[in-house]
Parts: structure tokens; sequence; C-alpha cells
């Protein structure tokens, strides 16, 4: 079985509870695509596609449900060493995403809302902040 999801999916929710899932089905053989991109389930370029929106197309030949929703908040760092980073926002590869476009209302008008720091990920944005700062303060 293939399957694709965002790489925060992947590392913090797939991958956790895969040994449970491999475990109870000795005979699967699971393949973890970890990809920002949207992949073809109807040419089977993946089996599942675990995703932050509802897909635009595929017709009758894919089956979308929501699984679920997670919250997002606007985190700063916390200690002075790490004001020079100024915010992690994403791309623009990433910016049609809902979570792109929360935190592009959120930050993207306020003064003094300098961007240093452009990723593709939320997982890539939550180690720029980790890497700056050791403690992270809610905005």
């Amino acid at each position: 079985m293939r399957i694709s999801s965002a790489l925060i999916i992947v590392n913090h929710i797939l991958v956790p509870h895969l040994s449970s899932r491999v475990g109870a089905h000795p005979g699967l053989t699971v393949e973890i695509v970890p990809t920002p991109g949207i992949l073809d389930l109807s040419k089977r370029e993946a089996d599942l596609a675990v995703r932050f929106r509802r897909p635009a197309d595929g017709g009758l030949r894919v089956k979308a449900q929501k699984l679920g929703a997670l919250p997002f908040a606007a985190y700063r760092p916390a200690c002075s060493r790490s004001q020079t980073l100024g915010w992690v926002t994403y791309d623009d590869a990433s910016a049609g995403l809902p979570h792109s476009k929360w935190l592009e209302r959120r930050v993207g008008g306020k003064a003094g809302s300098r961007c240093s720091v452009r990723v593709m990920d939320a997982d890539t944005a939550f180690e720029a902040l980790a890497n700056g700062s050791r403690r992270m303060a809610p905005v």
C-alpha cells in the first residue's frame, strides 16, 4: 500500500501508529511518500492520500472523507536571541494550503511582521523555530 501525505502528518501521525498497523497485517508492505504535492489516486500514484484539503479533481474514481481537524496557532520565539528570525511562513508552492492561508491572514499585514524564513511544510517550520529558540510563546 502506497500512502501519500504531508511531511508533518507522516512524522507525527502516520509513523507513530505504523508498527501497530503493520503488525496486525503481517503480509502488508507500506510505502510512505511524504510530499506536499497531490499525487493522482486515479492514476495509482498512491493508494491512499491523507491531506489538509479535499481533492479538487478525481471524480467518481476518488472517494474523499474528512478524518478530523488539526488546530493551528501562530508562535514566535520566546527568547531574545531568536528575535532576528522573524516569522516563519510558507513558500509560494504551499500558499494555497488552508494552514498557509490562515497564517498569512494572521501575520501577513501586521506591523513589524518581518518574514525571513519561508518553508514548504509545517515540520520544517517547527524545526526552524525550535533551532532558533528553546521555548516558543503563543502570539
